[in-house]
């Protein structure tokens, strides 16, 4: 007699076990440092003293700042160490310049401890400038270096078009004995603007080095325009001064293609 077969216990129902790999990115808290920067820094630093830039205050720190035109902000800017001196270029900048005053001129800055922050600063502050229609001298020609010989020739920037450089602007030179060469780099030293000439050149720079000798026993003052004529009074022919509505060339050519206005030709 067979033996019956015990029937097969009922099968477990399978359990699908899910595998976490992490949480979804709705579930993570991401901290935007640069909206969070920049609103804080939006908080502060309209807060700070408007100050006449003439007379700013500031120290030899690292710092953003505001320049403002008849209250109106114009233009942002970072100093990467000392903020006193960057504000004060840029206010003998000014007071060198056509169709501008000083008096029109004030400023806002906040001090950084950390260069890296200053370096983020200025680019926000900017864009949130932009956006609101002001910061118009960002990028237009104001605080830039001198872009070089071979863009004399091209278009002016728009700063240099509405606010060209004034050369009855007076300088004053310590009393000394200078060539043509010493009294071109003394000026240059001086000035708020850009005074280019050819010294790479060794027949050049040997031509500079004749001129003059010229003599003060007391330090000088005198207009841009008389500290030029006098250091070109006897160079050799060649020679030609041109002004640029942002800058002053010296070199020794001929060329009347330049959008500026030649000065002395010889």
């Amino acid at each position: 007699m067979t033996t019956p077969t015990a029937p097969n216990p009922p099968a477990e129902p399978s359990i699908e076990v899910k595998r976490s790999i992490g949480p979804s990115i709705d579930e993570i808290f991401v901290l935007d440092f640069e909206r969070a920067y920049t609103e804080q820094l939006l908080e502060r630093l309209p807060s700070r003293p408007e100050l006449p830039l003439s007379s700013h205050q500031a120290v030899n720190s690292p710092g953003v700042y505001i320049l403002l035109q008849n209250r109106k902000e114009v233009y942002v800017g970072k100093a990467d160490r000392d903020l006193a001196g960057r504000l004060t270029r840029h206010a003998d900048n000014i007071s060198a310049r056509h169709n501008i005053s000083l008096n029109e001129m004030s400023c806002r800055y906040i001090y950084f401890l950390e260069y890296g922050l200053v370096k983020l600063a200025e680019p926000m502050l900017i864009e949130h400038f932009k956006k609101k229609g002001l910061a118009e001298w960002n990028s237009r020609g104001f605080g830039s270096n001198d872009p070089g010989r071979k863009r004399d020739k091209g278009k002016p920037s728009w700063f240099d078009e509405q606010y060209p450089i004034r050369h009855d602007y007076v300088v004053e030179l310590p009393a000394k004995t200078y060539s043509s060469l010493e009294l071109l780099r003394e000026l240059r030293g001086k000035l708020p603007f850009t005074l280019r000439f050819e010294e790479e050149d060794p027949q050049s720079r040997s031509e500079l080095e004749r001129g003059g000798p010229f003599q003060f026993t007391e330090p000088r003052r005198a207009t841009v325009t008389e500290w030029l004529s006098l250091a070109c009074g006897n160079l050799p022919p060649g020679w030609q001064l041109t002004a640029l509505l942002g800058r002053i060339i010296l070199y020794k050519e001929h060329d009347a293609g330049y959008p500026g206005q030649i000065l002395i030709r010889r």
